[in-house]
């Protein structure tokens, strides 16, 4: 309870100071509040506008190279994302209105936003196919690129398969499970201030276990019945699906930017944000090679006013009373610490993307099987590595429900059901974020029995190397029966063939 002198301060110092000075403070957050309103809109009504293809890609019948032929065609796709202004982690300066008109005007009326691409798996009855989700302008570069590393494939302009599925809601005879992914590992970097937690910083440098530790980088000196390729288990699973049953994989991909708040305190009011690769070096430096640095006591140079003065060589009695500590390296890493910093010093060496990866499983009628995400979530975990990184399980629709009253009559799951549809439709990873007016708004009208537990897609960075991986055309080591794959191989006509 407020004391009577708190009353007091508040009613003849504190109510009439806001009174006096509403004239400055209240058209600054009206205007600060309509800004961010407009911002959200037009970003929206940009990225509403784009234009998509969606490329089926049909495997060759037989392939012979091994995922770094796709690696190969992500890293000619790279190119570093330049968010506009207004975007956060992107300093904003008002003073440059002039200097920068150009921008200004692109972020404020053009609303300005990044697009992405996206890699997708589809088995629809067990009918698996590949595709690529691409703007217009981009298709001509991506069907090279890919012909470029795959000539016998067969690439064609299609459909977007989910527009054959209604939208998810209660009562349509479908019923849905999914998931989202991002890296699991994260590591303390240095405190804020004195007293303040330390912060928690995702170390996506850290790869996962990709095709190179399964030994498929060297796929031409293994028989097809030899090669361990970790996606088959993945496409086994899709490939299992009867009558009614779907399952989807997409992966968004975007070029890394400078997003990652600087883990070296030192350094961060000079740059505050920093790119993954940064975040990666200070984790080497710091948690893998720090507990094992050596330090001696040895002399070490005198200054120059302890010199000789007519020699100009430095005094043995300067050498004698100057000593120093002198670093001597590493001493003693562990092999299983030794392998960490080989792969992540060879994984930040590759280009890098912001990655979003969804999951999602429908059955019409009874069809359906509960136990289905479940299988596709342990295909998945054959890209974890113990000792290195791994996928984590995020915004599950069924996740957090432990208690019956925890949801009446599945009211909340469904909510999180039908905005993982949504989601996975509108490829929502890098949809421009919604601004705290619209947030606190939501919180207000959200109906507590039916709001969801869904929290905003999280991303992650995964370099080229470790999108291969999940993202690849396998060898026929993979003899899933619905694996579509080009009939017949392509070849010139005879020369001899009469005109």
């Amino acid at each position: 309870m407020p004391t009577s002198e708190s009353l007091i301060i508040l009613r003849d110092f504190i109510y009439p100071l806001l009174v006096a000075t509403a004239a400055i403070w209240a058209p600054l957050l009206i205007g600060s509040v309509i800004l961010q309103w407009w911002l959200e809109y037009v970003r929206k009504e940009t990225v509403a506008k784009a234009k998509w293809t969606m490329l089926e890609i049909k495997i060759p019948k037989e392939v012979m190279k091994s995922p770094a032929a796709l690696e190969l065609v992500l890293t000619s796709m790279h190119a570093e994302t330049k968010p506009p202004l207004f975007t956060p982690n992107v300093p904003t300066k008002w003073t440059k209105l002039a200097s920068e008109f150009g921008k200004f005007y692109a972020a404020l009326w053009l609303g300005a936003w990044p697009l992405w691409w996206s890699l997708e798996i589809a088995s629809i009855e067990g009918n698996i196919y590949f595709f690529a989700r691409v703007e217009p302008k981009n298709r001509l570069a991506v069907e090279n690129l890919f012909y470029s590393q795959f000539p016998q494939a067969e690439i064609t302009e299609t459909d977007d398969y989910t527009k054959y599925v209604p939208p998810f809601k209660a009562g349509n005879g479908w019923d849905l499970r999914g998931c989202e992914y991002k890296l699991k590992e994260t590591f303390d970097g240095d405190k804020k201030e004195a007293g303040d937690k330390k912060l928690k910083m995702p170390v996506d440098a850290l790869p996962i276990k990709t095709y190179i530790e399964y030994g498929l980088n060297d796929a031409f000196n293994l028989e097809e019945e030899q090669k361990i390729d970790p996606l088959v288990s993945l496409l086994q699973v899709m490939g299992a699906l009867g009558q009614g049953e779907q399952a989807w994989v997409q992966i968004v991909i975007q070029g890394s930017w400078a997003r990652f708040e600087n883990p070296n305190l030192e350094k961060r009011g000079e740059k505050p944000f920093v790119f993954w690769q940064d975040v990666g070096k200070y984790y080497i430096d710091d948690v893998i090679l720090k507990p094992w640095r050596g330090f001696i006591i040895k002399p070490v140079p005198a200054k120059a006013e302890k010199k000789d003065k007519l020699s100009g060589e430095v005094t043995q009695e300067a050498q004698d009373e100057v000593k120093g500590v002198q670093d001597t390296g590493f001493k003693n890493v562990p092999e299983r610490e030794k392998g960490k910093l080989e792969s992540t010093e060879r994984n930040m060496q590759k280009p890098g993307y912001d990655t979003g990866i969804r999951i999602v499983y429908l059955g019409y009628g009874a069809s359906f099987k509960v136990g289905r995400l479940g299988e596709l979530k342990g295909a998945f975990k054959q890209f974890n590595a113990a000792n290195l990184n791994s996928f984590e399980v995020t915004n599950g629709t069924d996740d957090g429900f432990d208690f019956p009253w925890q949801d009446y009559k599945d009211l909340r799951k469904l909510n999180n059901r039908e905005k993982m549809f949504k989601r996975y439709v509108k490829r929502e990873f890098f949809y421009p974020p919604e601004m705290g007016a619209t947030l606190a708004l939501k919180k207000v009208i959200d109906a507590p029995l039916v709001k969801g537990t869904l929290k905003p897609p999280e991303i992650s960075v995964l370099t080229t190397e470790e999108l291969a991986t999940i993202f690849h055309f396998p060898g026929t080591v993979a003899r899933t029966s619905g694996l579509t794959r080009v009939e017949a191989q392509k070849a010139e006509p005879p020369s001899n063939l009469p005109i």
